[in-house]
């Protein structure tokens, strides 16, 4: 509790609450698969199976997603990226 409290969680309540209802199995599925992404700190940003090095602004965001429903490639040598 106290490290939610320390990230700002406001409803402690409703937190806990959460926290009784995830079912055990599923929370490690999703641990599992952050583990076989290589994600390691959130947030962290895929498009159309692209990482990024660091979370996208807003308008980098919008750019790269108008690029990617126009089948172009999203980057290139010079920007970070890990493709999955």
């Amino acid at each position: 509790m106290s490290f939610a409290v320390a990230a700002g969680v406001k409803d402690t309540v409703a937190f806990v609450q959460c926290l009784r209802d995830a079912p055990a199995v599923r929370i490690e599925q999703h641990r599992a698969l952050a583990d076989s992404l290589e994600v390691k700190a959130t947030p962290t940003v895929f498009v159309n199976g692209w990482r990024y090095a660091k979370p996208p602004t807003l308008l980098e965001l919008r750019r790269d997603l108008v690029e990617a429903k126009a089948g172009r490639e999203l980057f290139t040598k010079k920007r970070q990226w890990w493709h999955f």
